[in-house]
């Protein structure tokens, strides 16, 4: 660095200095004048009128202003004299994790099994694994995609506990699907290169030769993690009973490490097998960083040159005779308040519409003022029923007649313990929506309720003869029902529980990001996007009566049915990304069929 590299990026700037020279003069000019006295005496007079300190008083006046419009005009031109090296690649640390959710990952033969322990292993790399971005993908006969590539490990982690086979809508193996989807990730985020982890039992010849295309010329890199032995085992039915073969015998699936290595070959890759301990993972973190450090090292080579701008450091002094501009110290005291003073909330909302600011108190669960000041009526009826205001939700769907809304208005409804409404609702929903499965099966829980089968009553009287007890008549067959959801709540069937409210994506709300992992989904009403804004989780029980405080008999009978009904609600986090999946499993052409379909 030398002053003869001395120069401004932008000269075109210093033109200005000859309208501010001329302006500085006249000014200059003017105030040794003194124009006000020049107007009503004669210019003879003027010496004796103004005295000379006043003269020089205005003159150094002047300065300042000369001075900040210098300084001003140069900041703007920008000098410079060193120049900088700046680095012209883009860090290259991204991994896209593709996971095998086939039939064959439910197979025992590695403790708890295939599936349960490929998940310990994600879960263990991404707490290894320091920087970079990861991609999280699963697949059978189709790849889906489970979180893009992000910089939050916590996302992906989320997603892990959730992930098995029986979310997938249709069952094989296409392992060259799931290296092409893998490709897409990398090159949709803008890199050009990246990692690429499959953990898997098995492939087969076939699908390595067309592997081997996907992979060419890719800029990928691509290693396995091979899950199970090579012993095998077989692998269960949901149903029960295990997986057969066209000719009715038993299918062992075995891990084929020998094919998996050549794959893993391909593209330089290593292949482990799955350990009891952390050493596959530790080798998978340090090849990983190890050849990051090496493309690091090979890439810093490409940099370039740029002048560094020095214009911002002659602001500064501007900046602070800006704050002593004016005497009496006003200029400086709006700058400390201006500093020291936060935007308060309130202040804040008065730049947000009604919606946008219910929509904060929703995420802030301040239900009851969403709720106040949502102008659109099916988020007002979400935040109600978030709020435990059961009416307010009927009384926001009283006019409903879309599907979602009848189904919503029937589980409040339901809350409220008016079951024939709830029913009747329910009823008007299926009339618009014959395959709505969530309003035919909470129908059939609250006809049950209402109407209960006469053979549960009679061993309940039974049972009740022999333990010498008497039950009032009007109370009845309410315990009966409650004691009826007791064993039901016991034998944890989901299949026959209520389903809640449903609720989908809160597109409106950042992201997201979230309601992937809720116990219970709301089916709730579209918001203004097109999509469907987030509804209400599962309802949190309701206290029960105190038997001290309340001897009615209505109210005994209208708790015990809603914590027979809250006993009877399935946990299914699961389920919005196995509707998700088989949207897009619909939208796809139908694959070829698969050679191993397990």
């Amino acid at each position: 660095m030398t002053f003869s590299d001395f120069h401004f990026l932008r000269p075109l700037w210093l033109l200005l200095l000859l309208p501010w020279a001329v302006l500085f003069w006249r000014l200059w000019q003017h105030k040794v004048g003194s124009a006000f006295w020049q107007q009503i005496c004669d210019p003879a007079l003027i010496p004796y009128v103004v005295a000379q300190d006043e003269r020089q008083r205005n003159r150094r006046q002047l300065l300042p202003y000369a001075l900040g419009g210098l300084c001003g005009i140069l900041a703007m031109s920008g000098p410079t004299i060193e120049r900088q090296l700046q680095p012209v690649f883009r860090e290259q640390a991204a991994l896209v994790i593709l996971l095998d959710l086939s039939r064959s990952m439910d197979a025992t033969d590695i403790a708890p099994s295939r599936i349960a322990r490929a998940r310990f292993k994600i879960k263990d790399l991404l707490t290894a694994r320091v920087g970079g971005q990861t991609a999280l993908a699963v697949f059978s006969d189709q790849p889906y995609v489970v979180s893009p590539l992000t910089n939050d490990a916590r996302t992906v982690e989320g997603q892990l506990s959730i992930l098995t086979p029986d979310l997938m809508p249709s069952q094989g193996s296409d392992i060259p699907g799931a290296l092409k989807q893998g490709i897409e990730l990398l090159h949709q985020a803008g890199y050009s290169a990246g990692e690429l982890l499959l953990l898997t039992d098995g492939i087969s010849r076939t699908q390595l030769s067309k592997a081997r295309n996907v992979l060419k010329d890719s800029g990928a890199r691509l290693s396995v993690l091979g899950v199970g032995t090579t012993g095998g085992a077989p692998i269960p039915q949901p149903e029960g009973g295990f997986i057969t073969d066209s000719r009715g015998g038993i299918v062992i699936s075995k891990l084929e490490a020998g094919a998996l290595t050549e794959l893993a070959q391909m593209t330089q890759g290593i292949y482990l097998a799955t350990t009891t301990n952390d050493q596959d993972i530790n080798t998978l973190v340090q090849f990983f960083e190890r050849d990051h450090q090496r493309r690091e090292a090979s890439q810093t080579e490409f940099t370039a040159s740029q002048w560094r701008d020095l214009g911002p450091w002659l602001l500064i002094p501007l900046l602070g005779y800006a704050t002593l501009a004016f005497r009496r110290g006003i200029s400086l005291l709006l700058a400390i308040a201006i500093c020291l003073t936060a935007i308060r909330p309130a202040q804040a909302e008065w730049w947000l519409t009604p919606d946008q600011s219910a929509h904060r108190a929703f995420q802030a669960q301040e239900y009851a003022r969403a709720a106040e000041r949502f102008l659109d009526p099916r988020w007002r009826a979400v935040a109600n029923y978030r709020a435990d205001r059961f009416d307010e939700v009927v009384a926001s769907l009283d006019n409903a007649n879309g599907p979602e809304d009848l189904y919503n208005k029937g589980n409040a409804l339901a809350r409220l313990g008016r079951f024939e409404e709830a029913i009747a609702a329910y009823d008007s929903a299926l009339k618009e929506e014959p395959d709505h499965v969530d309003a035919l099966h909470n129908r059939q829980l609250l006809q049950e309720i209402v109407n209960p089968p006469e053979k549960n009553r009679q061993d309940e009287e039974k049972e009740r003869a022999q333990a010498g007890r008497e039950e009032p008549p009007d109370g009845g067959g309410q315990n009966d029902q409650g004691k009826d959801g007791e064993q039901q709540g016991e034998e944890g069937g989901s299949e026959s529980g209520m389903r809640p409210l449903a609720t989908s994506d809160d597109s409106a709300a950042s992201n997201s990001e979230r309601s992937n992992q809720q116990n219970s989904q709301d089916r709730s009403a579209k918001a203004n996007n097109g999509s469907n804004a987030a509804g209400a989780d599962k309802p949190d029980p309701p206290e029960r009566v105190d038997q001290a405080e309340s001897n009615a008999p209505g109210d005994q009978e209208q708790a015990l049915a809603t914590e027979q009904w809250l006993r009877q609600i399935p946990d299914d986090p699961g389920g919005l990304l196995r509707r998700k999946f088989h949207y897009q499993y619909n939208r796809r052409q139908a694959p070829t069929p698969s050679e191993t379909p397990w």
